[in-house]
């Protein structure tokens, strides 16, 4: 239930700019490579990486301000490793979706803390809690439902 709709509708409701790539390849050496589920570019003038297929070097573009893994079967390397690794590439703020619990664990990620939130610092005002309660009503209302009702919440 956690997709780039609520992230996006979020954005223009707030008018707020936004740039999502889903399962785009991040490389940045001599640190690592990696895939994350979800990545957005947020802000007024941000350079977005070309829109194709090739890995985005983040030696010469800036990393998503937001990464947000499902962790379906990987919640334990989606909250050490990759955290880790996240934090490394320069990544502002890292959500794990934990699909069993309906859950979010949401971080801000700086060169030395790691900081758990529960309202975005990258799109002020959204509340992890909001999230949270729609994630648990698609489970019995379906996933249009719950993005509507997460929708109008978010309107008021």
């Amino acid at each position: 239930m956690v997709n780039s709709v609520i992230i996006f509708a979020y954005g223009m409701l707030k008018d707020i700019n936004i740039q999502g790539l889903t399962n785009a390849n991040f490389r940045k050496t001599p640190i690592s490579a990696c895939q994350p589920d979800m990545a957005f570019y947020v802000g007024k003038d941000l350079v977005f990486p070309p829109h194709n297929n090739s890995p985005v070097n983040l030696n010469q573009l800036k990393p998503p301000n937001l990464v947000v893994e499902i962790a379906a079967t990987s919640l334990v390397d989606d909250t050490s490793n990759k955290l880790k690794l996240y934090q490394r590439l320069g990544v502002w703020e890292y959500w794990v979706v934990d699909v069993a619990t309906s859950r979010i664990i949401a971080t801000c990620l700086s060169v030395t803390e790691i900081t758990h939130i529960r309202e975005s610092q990258v799109l002020p005002g959204l509340k992890i809690d909001l999230i949270e309660l729609a994630l648990r009503r698609s489970s019995t209302e379906g996933h249009i439902a719950a993005t509507r009702w997460l929708l109008a919440n978010l309107s008021t």
